[in-house]
């Protein structure tokens, strides 16, 4: 099955929402990153706008990160305070079209300069973009009561990245809260969330047209993460919370057959992965930073923060990934000021890296 035959979700009307643009902007804090070249990348993140409150701003670049300039910012229900259930992010699929979620959404079709309120019924815990559609994970109940694993409350919604209307896609099984959303090109994935069911890998790699189920290695009751390398069909990465300690696992066959690497994790392991052999994974024994893996998870090889002398504060990874083969992004934030943080890049695959200055 395509599409379901239920809920039918229609773009709003056009909302001009600009933001003044300041020659200079004093404490900016990243919080999400989207690149779609070298040269153009978007980075969503807070400024202080008194009273201690913090606002959502956007940055752009068009030179590789030489000059930003500050875009429109979407005008109303970006939530930026650190919640468990609550996700924040930004992608773009090309100069032109993006998307701002958490917990409402946002698309812009002029690069960030104006924003459209798309007004899907509950909380967007995702958007990704992939074969020429986008894909929004929305937890169905709203806020309040997503944080609920008794009964199914997530679905899958698609569109095409340029016109069409917002439909559910029928999935071969439920989504519970903490699925797990990850696309590639026509590779569209899905970890199906905290229940006390075996959790299940739901695949597609036409698009969203077609799904199979297949075993996933993850643990019941805990939420796993699904992520697709750029390059190597199918290659899958995992990581699988074991209530103290987290496992990374690997599968080459489309989720078929899985593959732990060593050793054991910090709960909350994130990874991104490039191809079946090399990733960054963090928090990484021993140091519980950053690590790079180009062996399939046999070795890893601190590359970014870790634990400092007892008394001083750590630098601890907030989010990263891969651009292209060679360049990759992270965002940093301090342990002692959690939404906190800076954006760094890497030329050389992850190996060493150097702070892009975002304010002035």
């Amino acid at each position: 099955d395509s599409f379901s035959a239920g809920l039918v979700y229609t773009p709003a009307r056009k909302a001009h929402s600009v933001t003044p643009r300041p020659a200079v902007l004093a404490g900016f804090d990243a919080r999400s990153f989207s690149s779609v070249s070298s040269d153009d990348w978007w980075v969503l993140g807070s400024i202080p706008c008194g009273d201690s409150r913090e606002c959502p701003a956007i940055l752009r670049t068009t030179d590789g990160g030489a000059n930003f300039e500050r875009v429109g910012t979407p005008s109303s229900g970006i939530v930026l305070e650190d919640q468990p259930y609550l996700y924040l992010g930004i992608t773009f699929a090309d100069v032109s079209r993006g998307w701002v979620f958490g917990p409402v959404l946002w698309s812009t079709d002029d690069g960030g300069t104006t924003w459209t309120e798309q007004h899907l019924h509950g909380t967007v815990m995702d958007v990704q973009v992939g074969g020429g559609r986008v894909y929004a994970l929305v937890c169905e109940r709203g806020t309040n009561t997503c944080p609920d694993t008794t009964q199914p409350d997530e679905e899958l919604l698609t569109k095409p990245l340029t016109g069409g209307n917002w439909r559910s896609v029928a999935l071969p099984a439920p989504l519970y809260f903490g699925a797990r959303l990850a696309v590639r090109g026509r590779d569209v994935l899905l970890m199906n969330g905290q229940s006390a069911k075996a959790p299940e890998l739901i695949v597609s790699t036409d698009g969203a047209s077609t799904f199979i189920t297949e075993r996933s290695s993850c643990f019941a009751g805990l939420s796993g993460h699904v992520y697709l390398p750029l390059e190597g069909a199918g290659v899958i990465w995992a990581s699988c919370p074991t209530g103290l300690m987290a496992e990374a696992e690997r599968s080459l066959d489309g989720g078929r057959s899985w593959h732990g690497a060593s050793p054991p994790f910090s709960n909350g392991l994130a990874i991104a992965p490039l191809s079946a052999s090399t990733a960054l994974l963090w928090p990484a024994p021993p140091s519980l930073g950053l690590a790079l893996t180009t062996d399939g998870g046999k070795r890893f090889r601190t590359v970014f923060g870790g634990e400092l002398p007892a008394g001083t504060p750590g630098r601890t990874v907030w989010w990263a990934g891969y651009a292209t083969l060679t360049r990759a992004y992270l965002i940093e934030s301090p342990d002692t000021v959690p939404t906190a943080g800076q954006l760094w890049e890497s030329n050389d695959g992850g190996r060493s890296w150097n702070q892009v200055r975002l304010s002035r």
